[in-house]
Parts: structure tokens; C-alpha cells; sequence
């Protein structure tokens, strides 16, 4: 199995406590708050189909876009594994967020879990959003969450440890970041201890995740470059003012 393979099959367990029904019912009350509620929905950095099932439970039909086959080939079993209606409104592509052609437009875009920092350059960044505007049906909405450069250099990237296991895995991750300012990034390196609890199999691997924080005023920048106008930023679920200690906030906006 591949690395990606590896990290793909521990995402789910490292984020097993994530609240993803609530998160996306955020999201949802964000979009809603536009007008009517979008129907088709684009999920880019869908990773493995857990917003993509909640959206398609509220009547989103939604199209994944991952860069790593493997997340992909998990949203699909996840999307097996459903009722024929949730299933019918839900459907997963590998593509890079920069680059991926879906073939039609839709009514909204999110980029949720900071896949937005995951374009971790200027080019990319514009290269991305102005992917995602040509996506958009117009006065179409894009959501998305991103680290926010005022709490990452305020608060600064700490080193971190996390340990989770059910009946088949056991899943050690130790986060190395290195915040390097001059490139207004944090370089994380991920190393992964992964047990199989029936075999006593251990793997070993290190991931290296290159992550761009932003701040507010280049994003507007940025995406009005790209034909999108900011409509509103916030910390993501609370809803409060962006400040230094906002480590996500979330950006709404709409194309012209």
C-alpha cells in the first residue's frame, strides 16, 4: 500500500471525534444565508466523503474532488455504504484542486479542513481560485476555512502528539511543525506509527504537509482577482470577529 493509501486509511480514525454533521450544518446556514438554498455543490479536498454524506442528507447533490486516488476510492465505499437516495445525490473524481475540470457549473463550492492552505503558493492559490470560479454558475457561492496568519503568528505552531485505536488499528501521529515566516508557511511533518491490533503488523511512514496561512486582506485580494467578491469572514463556527487568537476563519463569497 502506498503512503497515501496508509495516511487514507488512518484519516477516518484520527478524525473519528470530528463533528462533521455540525460542521456542515454550519456551512449550510452560511450558504442559506444568501438566499435559497444552493442544490449543487462542489467539494474540493473532499478527502474521504464525510462532508460530501452530510451535505447529500440535507439534498446538496455533490461532486468530490481529492487529489489522492485513495481518499477517493474510501468516499466511494463510503457512498456504497448509504441509502439509495443519499447515494443517488453523491459522486467523487481524483483531480487537483488548480487544475480539475468537473464539466459543468454549479450553484456552490466549499473547500472545508483547510484545504485551501494546502495551496501553499501564491500562483497555486490563484491558480485554485480562479479554478474554482469558472466552476461556478454565476452569483454561484464559495465557502472555505483557512489557517489565519494573525493567530498562527500570535499563537505559533506547537508540536503535537495524538493516539486513537479501535478493534483493527492503533494509530500514533506525532506533528513536527516549523513556522517559516519568509514564506508565510508551516511546514508540518507528520510521523506515523500504525498498528494492525490483529497481526501485531506495525507500519511506519512521515508525511510533509506544506501549509500557506492567509490573512483577510490578501484573500479579498485574491479572490476578487479571480471574479469572486468577499461577502463575509468569520471564525469558523462561532461566528465571532477574526482575531489573533482565530486559528480558523471562514470566508464566504459570491461570483459576479
Amino acid at each position: 500500500m502506498s503512503v497515501f493509501g496508509q495516511y487514507a486509511r488512518s484519516y477516518d480514525l484520527l478524525n473519528r471525534d470530528k463533528d462533521y454533521e455540525a460542521e456542515t450544518k454550519h456551512a449550510d446556514a452560511l450558504l442559506r444565508g444568501q438566499g435559497d438554498r444552493p442544490r449543487t455543490l462542489l467539494d474540493i479536498g473532499c478527502g474521504t466523503g464525510r462532508y460530501a454524506l452530510e451535505f447529500a442528507k440535507l439534498g446538496y447533490t455533490v461532486l468530490g474532488i481529492d487529489l489522492s486516488n485513495e481518499m477517493v476510492e474510501r468516499a466511494n465505499l463510503l457512498r456504497d455504504s448509504q441509502s439509495a437516495d443519499v447515494a443517488a445525490r453523491m459522486a467523487f473524481m481524483q483531480g487537483d484542486a488548480a487544475r480539475f475540470d468537473a464539466g459543468r457549473r454549479f450553484d456552490a463550492a466549499v473547500a472545508l479542513f483547510h484545504v485551501v492552505n494546502y495551496q501553499a503558493t501564491e500562483p497555486v492559490l490563484r491558480d485554485t481560485f480562479d479554478n474554482v470560479s469558472q466552476h461556478l454558475s454565476a452569483g454561484g457561492l464559495f465557502l472555505f476555512d483557512s489557517w489565519h496568519g494573525p493567530a498562527v503568528l500570535h499563537l505559533k505552531p506547537e508540536n503535537r502528539t495524538r493516539q486513537v485505536e479501535d478493534e483493527h488499528f492503533r494509530v500514533v501521529r506525532h506533528a513536527t511543525p516549523t513556522l517559516i515566516e519568509t514564506q508565510q508557511v508551516v511546514d508540518v511533518r507528520f510521523d506515523f506509527e500504525v498498528t494492525d491490533q490483529s497481526r501485531g503488523h506495525v507500519a511506519r511512514f512521515t508525511e510533509m504537509h506544506k501549509m500557506r496561512y492567509l490573512f483577510q486582506e490578501e484573500v479579498s485580494g485574491l479572490l476578487e482577482a479571480s471574479g469572486l467578491e468577499l461577502l463575509r469572514a468569520q471564525e469558523w463556527i462561532t461566528g465571532d470577529r477574526p482575531g489573533k487568537t482565530s486559528w480558523s476563519v471562514s470566508y464566504l463569497a459570491r461570483k459576479r
